[in-house]
């Protein structure tokens, strides 16, 4: 419960605590990434509806069995027709390949941030990392994995309108 307690605050509405309750469960925390929180990664400061959504992300503990993703609608939409979404390099890269989410929820959260501010909403993945297809490391925060199957989602969250609403 004490991520629950955490967020008590008046930031956070009744809905944004049990959306994070949701997320506590015996999964083991990556403790690689404890005390990090979204700022870490941000040239700027969240204010407004970003810091709702700010706020929220950085109650999402990251753990060592997960992978996160922050994406526009538009991805979502593909991944969600598609039954998965695939990163061109474009996306990820000149000679780098594969679809990428990382092992830090504030990291993911950075881009969930980013899509929100500049395209008015955004999506935030928790990702099953056991059922990401060909799965590797690329760095000491992402992973790269062949494609993001809709079934690797264990949670999947809409930022709009300084909400946050459970989709998954």
């Amino acid at each position: 419960m004490e991520i629950i307690n955490k967020c008590m605050t008046p930031r956070f509405n009744r809905r944004s605590r049990i959306l994070l309750e949701q997320l506590e469960d015996k999964d083991e925390l990556n403790p690689e990434f404890d005390g990090k929180k979204i700022e870490d990664y941000l040239i700027w400061e969240p204010e407004g509806d970003l810091r709702v959504y700010a706020d929220f992300v950085n109650e999402i503990p990251s753990k060592s069995n997960e992978t996160y993703r922050g994406l526009s609608t538009k991805e979502f939409s593909q991944l969600h027709t598609q039954g998965h979404l695939k990163s061109d390099s474009r996306d990820v890269g000149k000679g780098r390949e594969g679809t990428y989410s990382a092992g830090d929820s504030k990291l993911a959260g950075r881009f969930a941030l980013r899509n929100a501010r500049d395209l008015g909403a955004s999506v935030f993945l928790v990702l099953d990392k056991d059922a990401l297809p060909n799965l590797t490391w690329r760095n000491d925060w992402d992973f790269s994995s062949e494609t993001i199957p809709r079934d690797a989602i264990k949670h999947a969250y809409l930022f709009r309108n300084g909400k946050v609403k459970k989709l998954i």
